[in-house]
């Protein structure tokens, strides 16, 4: 089974964010070499799908990144990217028939966003013997190329089923027995999907009551109250691509407003998550506002929750002690340089879109199965 080695000529990515894309790189078709190194080589991950020429992409990175410590994957990926191989989709089915992994030592990390989920994916890194994955993004882009009528799921299915494989095997080699996924928030969309093919995957999910996860947000991801970005038509069209509920809503509003955007993403992100329990998908569920207040107890109950042990527990102290995303575009540091918040009126306009989105949703609303800290 061959493959493909690409050369980089050069990094062309627009903002750190972008959803990861072979476009991001100029690039010249270099040598054909054996396939079986996606699966056998710590130092080449899974980066993105080409799916135009049914292809996955595989870069090449340093032996000495390491890329289950990274706040953001596909950033660390792309920055860090000395070469890329390209594998046709057959040729990766082929080889993740062959992989055989205990699913039940598999955790996958849904979200709202804005909400721990990358302090909780660190200290998931720290458990002996584990894998961790924070933003792989061809998950994003899998859930973004799901269609909504369900015509190609059997081939997101399959992809999706076999992408977890891969990645899994390729970490074999460096001891891995365990493998932690945490997506960005659209991931939930694959959530039924992972569950068909990883029933007995532990599956948590962490959410943020609405008023602290808009403002959050809305900072993080320029979504401004007064004339802001969002209000241009490339940029709503960006948060349609990565949310069914705001491309529904566009099709009877424009523009859509900043605190729309906000709205549409909240709601769709926690109905995703009660249709997940509804469809039989055991879950743990943990709330933000109880992680900052009694980080310990709630990470304790998750690490027994997912059958995970650290032995070195300053590590998880260290961890909880840290920003999570520090030197990324989402540090603290870098958020609290923007002026911009909600303001009253705001927060007061979200809670009548989350009641006219969803009437059986509040702001404040405590999902079934979450873990509340004695």
């Amino acid at each position: 089974m061959g493959a493909q080695r690409l050369t980089i000529a050069a990094k062309v990515r627009n903002y750190p964010t972008e959803i990861a894309n072979l476009n991001h790189f100029q690039y010249s078709e270099g040598e054909s070499i054996d396939a079986r190194v996606i699966v056998e080589e710590l130092v080449v991950s899974l980066y993105c799908l080409d799916h135009a020429n049914q292809r996955a992409i595989f870069v090449e990175t340093p032996p000495d990144i390491d890329l289950a410590q990274v706040p953001f994957y596909y950033q660390a990926q792309y920055e860090a990217a000395l070469g890329l191989i390209a594998v046709s989709y057959e040729t990766l089915h082929q080889l993740a028939n062959d992989v055989v992994l205990d699913p039940q030592r598999m955790i996958l990390l849904y979200s709202v966003g804005r909400c721990g989920s990358t302090l909780v994916s660190r200290a998931l890194s720290q458990a002996d013997g584990i894998a961790n994955f924070s933003e792989p993004d061809v998950f994003t882009q899998l859930s973004v190329g799901r269609a909504a009528d369900g015509s190609n799921d059997a081939e997101v299915s399959s992809l999706t089923r076999d992408c977890i494989k891969i990645m899994c095997a390729a970490t074999r080699s460096g001891g891995a027995t365990a493998w932690s996924f945490k997506f960005r928030s659209v991931g939930v969309e694959l959530g039924d999907i992972l569950y068909h093919n990883f029933p007995e995957a532990k599956v948590v999910f962490l959410y943020r009551h609405a008023d602290g996860w808009a403002k959050s947000a809305a900072r993080a991801y320029r979504i401004y109250d007064r004339g802001g970005s969002s209000g241009q038509p490339r940029n709503q069209q960006m948060y349609a691509r990565l949310n069914p509920a705001i491309r529904t809503y566009m099709a009877t509003h424009r523009p859509v407003s900043p605190v729309e955007i906000l709205g549409s993403m909240w709601v769709s992100r926690i109905e995703r998550c009660l249709e997940l329990q509804r469809q039989g998908v055991p879950m743990l569920c943990v709330r933000y506002e109880d992680l900052q207040a009694a980080p310990q107890e709630v990470l304790d109950a998750m690490f027994t929750y997912c059958d995970l042990t650290v032995h070195d527990a300053a590590k998880l102290d260290r961890v909880v002690a840290q920003d999570s995303q520090a030197g990324t575009s989402l540090s603290q540091a870098t958020l609290q340089e923007s002026t911009k918040t909600l303001q009253e009126d705001d927060l007061v306009e979200l809670h009548r879109l989350i009641q006219q989105f969803s009437p059986a949703l509040t702001p404040t609303l405590v999902v079934p199965h979450t873990f509340r800290p004695a």
